[in-house]
């Protein structure tokens, strides 16, 4: 629903870029997701017609599958700055201008704080050099 939102928003912006191999590759995921999950909502179905043992067995598979999914995902933890996601809706909904305002300024904040940084560091040579001085 929010990959439909995003390339809609892009399409609907002037001046907005939109990435259509990430296009591409959310179609082929729905086209892959549904299939499966009728696949796997058949064969839970089937297990559930066993009767009471058969809706037990389901919870436990389902609980096992979640589980393993979730300790599989903590195995190598992904950050925000990874997401795909998160460019692409930059570029469906910002337009060229201001992608291009916003990277600047990320530049712009970067050279300040080395320059913050770089400040400090002669600052703490001059008081090291005067405090050998006295000496």
């Amino acid at each position: 629903m929010s990959s439909g939102s995003i390339i809609g928003a892009g399409l609907g912006r002037r001046g907005s870029k939109i990435q259509w191999s990430t296009a591409g590759k959310i179609v082929i995921a729905w086209f892959i997701t549904l299939p499966a999950a009728a696949a796997v909502g058949a064969v839970a179905s089937g297990i559930a017609r066993l009767g009471v043992i058969g809706l037990v067995l389901d919870a436990v598979i389902g609980t096992v599958v979640i589980l393993g999914l979730y300790l599989w995902s903590l195995r190598k933890p992904h950050e925000q700055a990874s997401a795909i996601e998160v460019d692409v809706a930059a570029n469906a909904v910002l337009t060229r201008k201001e992608l291009r305002d916003m990277q600047r300024k990320k530049r712009a904040d970067a050279v300040a704080q080395r320059r913050a940084e770089l400040s400090r560091e002669r600052t703490l040579r001059r008081m090291a050099a005067r405090k050998g001085g006295r000496r």
